[in-house]
Formats: structure tokens, sequence, C-alpha cells
């Protein structure tokens, strides 16, 4: 399946700190080296102007790991306001959560304006791959699961292959701190998971 394959290319130190989020897989210098508590910020709220970015991670054990937040075009700012994460996590289970704590206070907001909540969805490609266990993606879960409302439209930017690792790496210390001194990623403190892995993930 994907994840054997991934696992064999990568390597076990990149498969375990970058696809896993473990951060005891590998020791050396972090690999988001560029992520200081500059990037934490209680100001990294969710906004009514924005689409409802939402990000998804597929890892069954520990568990998925959804991130909530806004892309600002204007600022080239990257804002992660909300995450969820439990053990053992399911896509199914992970949506509920979704539409319960973000697509649900920001929608009716949208629906006084006269427009539906746009909603952009991101995650890795294993996502598009059926389960063995199941017939349907994690995006069809996805899909469904927001396609069935009337407030909401949704956008899917989901690459087709994934990035390599180091890429992925590269750009996200680049938006943590760019060369020009900016930090154009903002992370709200609850969002706990996502700060402990860029504090600690080793390369």
């Amino acid at each position: 399946d994907w994840a054997r394959r991934k696992r064999l290319q990568v390597g076990e130190m990149v498969w375990e700190s970058v696809y896993q989020q473990d951060p005891t897989a590998a020791r050396g210098g972090r690999l988001f080296g560029r992520y200081s508590d500059e990037n934490a910020t209680p100001d990294a709220v969710f906004r009514d102007d924005l689409p409802l970015a939402v990000t998804f991670d597929f890892n069954i054990n520990p568990g998925m790991h959804v991130l909530g937040g806004h892309h600002d075009p204007r600022a080239d700012v990257f804002t992660f306001a909300g995450e969820i994460h439990e053990p053992r996590l399911d896509v199914r289970s992970a949506m509920e959560l979704v539409n319960k704590r973000w697509v649900d206070p920001l929608a009716p907001k949208w629906k006084s304006k006269g427009r539906p909540l746009p909603v952009h969805i991101y995650g890795d490609p294993s996502g598009a791959s059926e389960s063995i266990t199941r017939s349907e993606s994690g995006y069809d879960i996805i899909r469904a699961s927001l396609r069935m409302r009337k407030d909401v439209e949704v956008s899917e930017r989901v690459a087709k292959k994934s990035p390599k690792p180091i890429d992925i790496a590269e750009s996200m210390n680049d938006a943590l701190l760019g060369l020009d001194g900016v930090r154009r990623v903002r992370i709200h403190p609850s969002c706990v998971r996502l700060i402990t892995d860029l504090r600690n993930v080793m390369p």
C-alpha cells in the first residue's frame, strides 16, 4: 500500500520523524529549526472574512491530526487557529468535530453576507487511497460530510503526489521565518500537538 511504499522510499528515520511525527525517531538538529515561540500567538484566531482552511494528516496510529485556520493571500500569512487530535481518531469522527467546532460557528456569518462558507481542504495524497477495510477514501468521506451541507462551498487543494520530505521541511521553514525576517506562520497556543512537533521533530 501507499504507506509501505513511502516508508521504503524515504527510509525509516525520515518516515518516523516526518510522516509519523515521532521526534524520538532521530537525533540531531530540529527539522523545523526556524520555528520559535514568536510563531505562537493568541491573536491567531478564526476569522469570518477568509475561507476556512482545513488540513488533514491521515495517521491512524496515534490518530488523525486536523488543523483549522486560514491563508491570508494579501499578507501571505498562514494562520493555524485550532487543531483536532485524539487517539485512534478516524476520518468520520474527525469530520464530526470539524463541523461542530469550526464550520457550524462560521457558516452563519457567511450566510448573513449572502454567501456559503468557502472551505479549502488540504492534506497529503494518501487520503485519496481506498482503505483495505472500506471502499471509500478519506477524501470521499470529507466530501460527503461537507457537500451534504447547503451552507458551504468546498474546494480541494491536494497535490497529486507528495513532495519530497526535504522540500516540505524547507518550505515550512521559509514560512516560519523567511530570509526577509518575516514570520508567515501564526499558530494559536491551543494547537499543542502542532507546536510540540515543530519544536521537537528531528530530521
